[in-house]
């Protein structure tokens, strides 16, 4: 188990009380909104991953995530395609840090010809627009990060698979319609 608290990460595993509990000075960390679980962490102190993978109580995470080293501190990350395995939300550009970079990100990766990418941005800020979320830095030093789902941004329950595809597969479209509805285009 990864938790953060008080400024701390703590390693831990609930089965395996002969582990030692480890806990290190956190810098930053993002947990996803939805499943609970660490997104990323940036901390001082020192764990190798053969360690890292015995303080994970499901063997589906043991490789979920990677590490590395930096300026003194370690970092730890969820793989994308693991919390979307886990969860089914992505983060936007994963790379990305704050909602302008995130929104950047997601419009050249879906190529998206948005008409108004400021309206995008405002709505995500002000948490308005379905599928998207903000993930906020826990320790409040860092910019927020986004996670997107794309059958979170319309209702599509009971409406004809063909419809459906539509609707995902044209996403300029559809958050151009979903912008319009909430009252967010000038």
């Amino acid at each position: 188990m990864i938790e953060i608290t008080n400024g701390r990460i703590y390693f831990y595993h609930t089965m395996k009380p002969e582990l030692k509990v480890l806990d290190f000075i956190c810098l930053s960390a993002y947990i996803c909104p939805v499943c609970k679980k660490v997104l990323s962490a940036y901390f001082v102190g020192s764990i190798i991953p053969e360690s890292f993978k015995e303080y994970m109580e499901q063997d589906k995470m043991k490789y979920a995530y990677e590490m590395g080293n930096t300026q003194g501190a370690q970092w730890i990350k969820m793989r994308d395609n693991s919390h979307r395995e886990t969860c089914s939300w992505e983060v936007v550009g994963a790379l990305s840090k704050g909602i302008n970079n995130a929104v950047k990100s997601f419009i050249e990766i879906h190529n998206i010809k948005i008409k108004d990418h400021q309206a995008l941005i405002s709505a995500i800020e002000q948490e308005k627009m379905p599928g998207f979320k903000l993930v906020k830095d826990e320790i409040g030093t860092d910019m927020p990060m986004v996670i997107f789902k794309e059958n979170e941004l319309l209702d599509t329950k009971g409406m004809p698979f063909e419809k459906k595809w539509e609707l995902l597969r044209d996403l300029t479209n559809t958050i151009d319609s979903v912008l319009k509805s909430i009252g967010m285009h000038n």
